[in-house]
């Protein structure tokens, strides 16, 4: 059935797709969300507020929209953070 579909493919995320994000993250990311997602590179510890724990699945800035998963960001909740950055945080906006 539908629920069957591979979630990868679902997210339309292809293995090409998936080593770009990977080195994007590993560039970018990984120095203050640590390569798990799990807050803790190593700038984590001079950020205030602390990157967030993202393998949880907890996101703080997702959309209103009542068709929404609830809780969820959609695609373009996370495009926005990633290119404006969050005022009041260490989160840098990467507009490119």
């Amino acid at each position: 059935g539908q629920g069957d579909a591979d979630p990868l493919s679902k997210l339309h995320l292809d293995p090409p797709t998936l080593a770009r994000g990977a080195g994007v993250y590993r560039r970018w990311c990984v120095s203050c969300h640590g390569p798990a997602g799990a807050g803790d590179g190593p700038a984590a510890a001079t950020l205030l507020p602390a990157p967030r724990d993202y393998r949880t699945g907890v996101f703080k800035f997702v959309t209103s929209d009542p068709a929404a998963a609830p809780g969820k960001p959609r695609r373009a909740d996370l495009a926005r953070v990633l290119r404006r950055g969050i005022d009041g945080t260490a989160m840098p906006p990467f507009p490119d």
